[in-house]
Order: C-alpha cells, then structure tokens, then sequence
C-alpha cells in the first residue's frame, strides 16, 4: 500500500470514528436541545465556536505529503463523518435536518451538498 492511499484510508477512519464520537460520545455530554422552531436561518448563524475547532482538526487529520491528497481529503472527511453520524444513529438523512441546511433538500435520499463534495472529490481524482 502506497503512503497516499494509507492517508486517504487513515483519513477516512478518523472520520469514521470522529462521526460515531459525535453522535455517540458528545450528544451524551451535552444537554443542548435542538428544535426545528429554534433553528437559525443565517449563514452565521447556523455555524457555531465547535465548528471552526472541527475545521482545524479535520485540516490537520488530513495531513499528507501530497497536496492533491491533503485536499482530497479535506473534503471527504466531513462528508464521511456526517455520513457515519447517520450511520450510528440507524436512519437515513430527513429533508428538514442540519445537514441540508440551507436548502432543506435530498437528492436521491441523500444531502445535496453530498452530492457537491463527491463532484468535486471525482474532480480532484481525475486531475
């Protein structure tokens, strides 16, 4: 196995074991609530402190010695965490869930931003 395709693998696995952690580990040490009425609308709004944290460790868990795979799979480990959340929590996505926001759309029962981060990760593939 070649160092690259051992960064993509171990890339992935983080992300894996980050999405089960999260909904797992953090839902059980938190008490926040969330309700559809207390939903934030705005781009600002909807991104919170935990978010930038998650950004710089998925940044440096994606570390690689080649810069395409470095961003290849920047891109792929929050798919693959958000897609591992539902995986541990036993259902498919729902239109009216965060992970659709703003849109509040599946595409062939999936996010669409799925669907935006796979084009772009077939794209980085290719070239």
């Amino acid at each position: 196995m070649n160092i690259l395709t051992f960064d993509v693998l171990a890339s992935f696995t983080f992300a894996v074991l980050y999405g089960f952690m999260e909904n797992r580990l953090f839902r059980i040490l938190t008490f926040w609530k969330f309700k559809k009425e207390s939903r934030e609308d705005g781009l600002i709004d909807h991104f919170k402190l935990y978010h930038i944290f998650m950004l710089f460790l998925f940044i440096i868990a994606g570390r690689s010695s080649s810069l395409k795979t470095w961003i290849f799979n920047v891109f792929m480990i929050p798919m693959v965490e958000d897609a591992a959340w539902f995986l541990f929590e036993g259902r498919m996505p729902k239109p009216d869930d965060w992970t659709n926001w703003p849109i509040y759309k599946l595409i062939l029962g999936l996010p669409y931003w799925y669907w935006i981060v796979g084009a772009i990760l077939a794209l980085i593939t290719i070239y």
